[in-house]
């Protein structure tokens, strides 16, 4: 097993709860601000918005692409160097989307009388 990087280490710590995470990916909730998200691809770090991180979860790679030129510069950086296919990415971002959305579900329903 690889040992964890400290930019890793970092963003885990710095977020309440870790919506999506495999070798590649990390894409967590800000632990002081509920609609930020971290967003780690290897060690190249972006930062998202709720907004933004359902956005992207339901876009073309086109899309992906355009808006990380906007707010992701580093991430897209890596991705490109890498070679890693956009596609990768959406399919990460929509399943710490669909996390996002079941907890938030769960957690009204439990404030429901």
């Amino acid at each position: 097993m690889m040992k964890e990087s400290q930019m890793r280490q970092d963003i885990r710590n710095a977020c309440s709860k870790i919506l999506f995470e495999d070798e590649r990916y990390l894409i967590g909730i800000d632990k002081h601000q509920i609609d930020e998200h971290s967003l780690l691809v290897n060690d190249a770090y972006g930062f998202l918005s709720r907004g933004i991180l359902n956005e992207l979860a339901r876009s073309d790679s086109s899309k992906l692409v355009s808006t990380l030129e906007i707010l992701g510069n580093e991430v897209l950086e890596e991705m490109r160097s890498k070679k890693i296919p956009f596609d990768e990415l959406g399919w990460a971002l929509a399943k710490a989307a669909i996390k996002d959305q079941e907890d938030y579900a769960s957690f009204l329903s439990q404030r429901a009388p």
